[in-house]
């Protein structure tokens, strides 16, 4: 037997006797492991684990062996082994990994050629030898990811769930569902990265994770740990990870696989990798992808040149910082060897895109790519990339053929750009940058950005906005982007050069929608436009002046949902197992636990929360600050009180000094209850406020049984409507739930301070004159007193009007006004039941939308002063399970018989159309199919037409429903 098989230790050798009987449970060996280190120390710890890992006594156990056929239930962080002992274990099980490594390079081979039937072989292979390993796991997880994209290849894709459920991933669930998304197309991935970077999960499961997404390791230490991170799932990975080192030709002591080992890995290495899997993808995203998948078949020199090049271009700013190996500084110099000036990088379109990978090609490159190289200059130059005006011309353009520059590029190589350079747009598009990176913490950045705007404004477009981002756009597409996103209302409000009015920044923002939806082709920005009209349209109608003290504006929290949080939440839930009974359970307190897609929903609503309390400017915050803090509180509480002391009629009891010493300490007592109240608990609570009654987390059992509620209902809403887009609506309403507790515990501590210094009366009666006025003056005071205290109590109530609604009678209303204006001959009776059958948000949107295409249809095709009828029911759901629905019609006359017939043929027509996908893109007759899309997408249900030509005028009725959730 090998010495590193013995364990010596007469102690060790029994406590680990004792879990022969419970190989099948991974704590009962975990405790014996952490039984041995303690009692006997590191080095029979180290010995104890390598018996479990080779020991054919302990071949079954499931928690840590150097060869597996099942993924290990935990990879073990007890100990770690230096180089030298794990190159002396690699030596002593050569032959095992020869076969491994031999299985490996024709599974390689098979997956490149597209062979695979074969490759799936090899995996069965790699399983009968022990094989299962990180290798095994990203080659599957890279051949189950391109096959989506390859079509007619089910059986295959069947075969890898069979293996995968054979190996038991789920064993090792935070490294399976990192992976998953790290590789995921639709997931951010700088998102993911944070993520992962920040999730508190087993160390061992984050350091291999981290070294997907960064291979390089920081420092000695840090290449020690990820080495016995690997070796901890299995001896093949430890190789494949010193392998790795080696080829980047990292600093450390110098090693030397066994030969016949090196040259197989060394064939694997020269395997030529297969781009034509990226074929399916758009050409924009093909290298990105790339780059994300690297890290799968990282063996290959193709794959780790590609992923050593971007890496440090290609990330976070703060992931960056690390000293380059010898073979990086070879390999990007090669590769970034034409990249002197802006001017080498990729500024006008191209028809043909490719990835590079062995020199960066301005002809052929993609966003990524271009990113790459542009960020590469940026470092290069210290940020010192313009020098002329030509070069002014070429940053602009550069800017609509990169992404992600505002997180990509240090600030400091940013504000470089723009104090180094004259010209307005740059200047312009450098603040825009410096603003997102900072999320709109920079203060100075958004004042600059204002200041510099308007000016360019007023100089080139007569202080038309609109006029100033056509222009943009017609330079570089893209930076209109970063406009969009740093022009919101107040941005708007504040350009006060331009002579914006503060009520018309709802209307330009909704007007800047509008005009870059229609100029990109993406549909979200005309909804955001039109709901934002619909809100200014309502409001005008209600008439409604907003006077909560406590309240949230819930059209931008939803805005802020929905880009923000709406894509997250698809994406998640599109991980989630379909599930019979959705109802999820999280665990709040533990969110960043796990990597699972479950609790990535869970920090999605809890950031949604955070928003929506914290939020400055439209959140509970905002108003807590400027309507309590520092609007009446004190005001309201203290004034009347104060001022009773000057009541001519109470003047007599201040002329005794005991009764003027009592008053005075009563009222000092009095007023710094309410200087407490407002200078310590009415806050949002926080580090520096810890009294704060208002909390922005979930964090009592009460607020997580509320947000296991939303996120169940937000997932079932999912498997419903294949959408997200009630998300917004749900979300903002269950934040009201949830800060409803709060606002509870915040009126009990009101009158808690109430019932302490609100009553004023004198003790010793017998040292003062006038008892009957005193009585009379403390009952006035008390009087007082209670009423102040309640005014404040009420201040911390939601507002009846918390939530976004309308009743449908105003929609109506709107709806016809808003057709009026178009159609300047259109003067409808209306009648209505005037009904105040509330909406809420997401449901007013969507029957605006219905109500819309039916009054416009009427205006063109109707009688034009016709009566125009407005009926609706409440429909009971019909079986459990069900929900109620809104059944809505609405009657119009025809103009006359013929026209009449007309509408009924046309309106047949289009309910029978199998073609009404085209009703987004084609106008004219579209309204019906836009309707009939409408109920395809589960917006709306039984839509339907009726008919009667019994009237002197012949009627044509609109009915559909709408599921209430409510």
């Amino acid at each position: 037997m090998h010495k590193h098989n013995k364990l010596t230790n007469q102690l060790a050798k029994n406590i680990l006797r004792g879990v022969s009987s419970s190989l099948d449970c991974r704590f009962d060996i975990e405790n014996a492991l952490r039984k041995i280190q303690n009692k006997t120390g590191d080095y029979n710890a180290k010995q104890a684990l390598i018996l479990l890992r080779t020991s054919q006594v302990y071949s079954q156990n499931v928690l840590t062996r150097h060869f597996n056929q099942k993924v290990p239930r935990k990879l073990v962080n007890l100990v770690n082994f230096n180089v030298q002992d794990i190159l002396q274990i690699i030596e002593y099980n050569e032959r095992k990994l020869e076969k491994c490594l031999l299985i490996i390079f024709r599974l390689y081979n098979h997956i490149l050629n597209k062979e695979f039937s074969e490759a799936l072989n090899c995996f069965v292979s790699l399983i009968e030898e022990n094989g299962v390993s990180l290798v095994f796991y990203r080659l599957i997880m890279f051949l189950n990811n391109r096959l989506e994209y390859i079509p007619g290849v089910n059986t295959f894709t069947n075969v890898i769930d069979e293996i995968l459920a054979k190996i038991q991933v789920g064993n090792l669930r935070e490294i399976n569902d990192g992976v998953r998304q790290i590789i995921n197309d639709r997931a951010d991935y700088f998102s993911i990265c944070s993520k992962v970077k920040d999730a508190e999960i087993d160390d061992n499961n984050k350091r291999i994770l981290l070294s997907f997404i960064s291979h390089a390791p920081i420092d000695e230490e840090d290449f020690v740990k990820n080495l016995n991170a690997h070796l901890s799932y299995s001896l093949l990975d430890a190789v494949l990870y010193l392998n790795l080192i080696k080829r980047m030709e990292f600093p450390v002591l110098d090693f030397w696989l066994p030969a016949k080992l090196q040259c197989h890995l060394d064939e694997i290495a020269k395997l030529d990798v297969n781009l034509s899997y990226y074929d399916g993808e758009s050409d924009d995203g093909m290298d990105l992808s790339f780059y994300r998948e690297a890290f799968l078949l990282i063996e290959l020199d193709d794959c780790l040149k590609y992923k050593s090049i971007h890496a440090p271009y290609f990330n976070l700013p703060s992931s960056t910082i690390r000293v380059k190996t010898p073979y990086e500084f070879r390999v990007i110099s090669e590769y970034f060897c034409d990249v002197n000036k802006i001017s080498d990088l990729r500024t006008t379109d191209t028809e043909r895109f490719s990835i590079s990978l062995s020199k960066f090609d301005k002809r052929v490159s993609t966003l990524f790519e271009n990113t790459s190289a542009f960020d590469y200059l940026l470092n290069k130059h210290d940020g010192n990339l313009i020098t002329c005006s030509d070069d002014e011309t070429i940053f602009i353009k550069v800017m609509s053929r990169t992404r992600d520059i505002a997180y990509l590029c240090l600030p400091e190589y940013i504000e470089t750009i723009k104090d180094s350079c004259p010209n307005l747009e740059v200047k312009l598009i450098a603040l825009c940058l410096l603003t997102a990176s900072s999320l709109g913490d920079d203060d100075d950045a958004d004042f600059e950005l204002r200041k510099v705007f308007q000016n360019l404004c007023n100089q080139k477009y007569e202080g038309k906005i609109l006029e100033a981002l056509k222009s943009f756009y017609q330079v570089s597409p893209a930076i209109t982007d970063y406009f969009l996103m740093s022009f919101d209302e107040v941005f708007i409000s504040r350009l006060f050069n331009i002579n914006v009015k503060p009520n018309q920044a709802l209307s330009i923002r909704a007007e800047l929608f509008d005009w870059y939806g229609d100029i990109s082709g993406e549909k979200k920005y005309n909804d955001r436009a039109k709901n934002t009209r619909i809100d200014i349209q309502i409001n005008k109608h209600r008439q409604h002046i907003d006077d909560s003290r406590i309240y949230a504006e819930p059209a931008r929290v939803m805005q802020w949902i929905t880009d923000n949080v709406n894509n997250q939440l698809a994406l998640q839930f599109d991980n989630i197992d379909k599930l019979a009974n959705p109802k999820l359970q999280l665990d709040w307190y533990n969110l960043r636990t796990s990597l699972n897609p479950e609790n990535f929903v869970g920090i999605v609503i809890a950031n949604s929360y955070n928003e929506f309390v914290n939020n400055k400017i439209y959140g509970i915050s905002s108003y807590l600050g400027r309507r309590i803090r520092h609007g009446t509180a004190k005001g309201t509480g203290v004034g009347e009180v104060k001022a009773l002391s000057q009541n001519p009629e109470f003047a007599p009891l201040f002329l005794e000094n005991y009764f003027c010493e009592e008053w005075n300490k009563w009222l000092s007592t009095y007023m710094a209850s309410f200087d407490e109240l407002i200078g310590e608990y009415f806050h949002i609570r926080s580090d520096k406020k810890k009294k704060g009654l208002l909390s922005p987390h979930i964090d009592n059992d009460e607020k997580s049984t509320i947000a296991n509620a939303l996120v169940s209902n937000l997932y079932k809403s999912y498997l419903e409507i294949d959408n997200v887009i009630q998300a917004p609506v749900l979300i903002t309403e269950y934040c009201w739930r949830l800060i409803d507790g709060d606002l509870a515990r915040a009126r009990q501590h009101i009158l808690k301070v109430k019932s302490n210094v609100s009553v004023f009366n004198i003790k010793e009666q017998q040292r003062v004159n006038h008892k009957r006025l005193i009585q009379k003056f403390s009952e006035a005071v008390n009087a007082l007193t209670s009423e102040k205290f309640a005014i404040v109590c009420s201040w911390f109530n939601k507002p009846s009007y918390a939530t976004q609604s309308a009743d449908i009678s105003l929609l109506f209303k709107v709806v016809i006004d808003e057709i009026k204006k178009q159609n300047s001959s259109f003067e409808p009776v209306v009648e209505d039941e005037n009904t105040l059958q509330m909406l809420t948000g997401g449901h007013y949107f969507v029957i605006y939308d219905a109500l819309t295409i039916i009054i416009k249809n009427i205006a063109e095709h109707g009688k034009q002063d016709g009566v125009i009828n407005l009926r609706y029911t409440i429909e009971k759901p019909f079986a459990e399970g069900s929900k109620k629905s809104l059944h809505i019609s609405i009657s119009s006359e025809s103009n006359s018989y013929s026209s009449y017939l007309k509408s009924k043929e046309r309106i047949r027509d289009s309910l029978s159309s199998s073609n009404i996908v085209d009703a987004h893109v084609i106008e004219g007759d579209s309204g019906i199919k836009k309707l009939k899309n409408m109920e395809d997408d589960k917006l709306i249900q039984k839509l339907d037409f009726s008919f009667n030509d019994k009237s002197s005028n012949p009627l044509i009725n609109a009915i559909f429903t709408i599921e209430l959730d409510y």
